[in-house]
């Protein structure tokens, strides 16, 4: 039996239904379109039992927990700790529709042989990348601020902003989604400084030389010192695992020569506190960000963050488009059928 944790597929398929054929096909690239794939997958959790929840696992009772097999996970906020999978005496396998998996206690996993799967569509790299430069223009060129001012009435040109031409832009962990990040970034003339643990390393692999050859040749600096980085950078875009290490690692002392900070990780990350001090006292210009402590309930996540007037969040949304979650479930179903 599957338990899939978090909503899943159920608009997706509304919205397929809603096209017509050229259009289903317009986004397919393999030999099942958009419509199909969504029909495998629930016609194989039909023949296999599932029951789909939230995070709030008291709902299910003792016996359906037992006769859990499969966990199907879309949420990315909650934690498999030891103590929740201890609650399914027969989980075989873990699978995670997302990128990381740093929300799973791995190590009990292993004392469990409970395996633990990643499906990771590449569009799910560009689409994380392709939100990243997206909220950085629609920040840094106040398209939000103007439209809501037009909308009430004022018709107005001002406030005066910039390009992207003449910043320096911080790129934040040597990942996939930080390389493309990069790449992305390469049609605009802005510096790049990106920042990575590894780049101190004294014994370099030939991955790690051939990455910063490449990097050269794209015109961007390497560091591994934090501080430093911090210092040199107008905009910080931030793409790093949640692991104890990281947990509140961007604070108040290190982002307040900060301009901008654009958080594409999550939520633990960056203080939001401290966000909220640097921007009412001017330090920091904006905020943006995907994620949010508190995610997904709305009563638990600060008010006084989502409100503020320099502040821009959006609900977890970068993997929301159709073109990744088809190109997960095909993952997902080209694994289980094959296995």
């Amino acid at each position: 039996m599957f338990l899939i944790v978090g909503e899943i597929l159920k608009n997706e398929v509304r919205w397929e239904k809603q096209m017509n054929s050229d259009e289903k096909n317009k986004f397919s690239d393999n030999s099942l379109n958009n419509f199909q794939v969504f029909q495998k997958f629930w016609e194989l959790m039909e023949k296999e039992g599932y029951l789909m929840i939230n995070d709030k696992w008291l709902i299910v009772n003792e016996r359906v927990r037992a006769e859990v097999d499969y966990v199907i996970s879309r949420w990315a906020h909650f934690k498999y700790t030891k103590e929740v999978l201890e609650q399914f005496p027969n989980l075989k396998k873990i699978f995670l529709f997302q990128i990381w998996n740093d929300n799973v206690d791995l190590d009990y996993c292993k004392q469990r042989w409970i395996e633990v799967v990643n499906f990771i569509s590449q569009k799910s790299i560009y689409s994380v990348a392709e939100q990243t430069i997206a909220s950085l223009i629609w920040w840094i060129r106040q398209i939000f601020t103007t439209w809501c001012n037009l909308k009430k009435g004022n018709y107005s040109r001002q406030p005066i902003w910039r390009n992207l031409e003449d910043v320096t832009i911080w790129v934040m962990w040597c990942g996939r989604i930080w390389q493309k990040v990069i790449d992305l970034l390469q049609v605009f003339p802005c510096k790049i400084i990106t920042y990575d643990i590894v780049f101190g390393f004294d014994r370099k692999e030939d991955w790690l030389v051939n990455l910063e050859k490449t990097l050269a040749e794209k015109g961007v600096e390497v560091t591994d010192n934090l501080y430093h980085f911090l210092q040199k950078s107008n905009y910080i875009s931030v793409h790093i695992p949640w692991f104890e290490e990281n947990l509140w690692l961007l604070n108040y002392s290190k982002l307040q020569n900060v301009d901008w900070v654009v958080n594409m990780s999550r939520a633990g990350i960056v203080v939001e506190e401290d966000v909220l001090k640097l921007l009412d006292e001017n330090k920091l210009e904006f905020y943006v960000s995907d994620v949010v402590q508190g995610e997904p309930y709305i009563e638990k996540i600060n008010k006084k963050l989502i409100n503020h007037s320099k502040v821009f969040i959006t609900p977890h949304i970068w993997a929301n488009t159709v073109q990744v979650q088809v190109d997960i479930i095909r993952e997902f179903l080209e694994y289980y059928l094959r296995v």
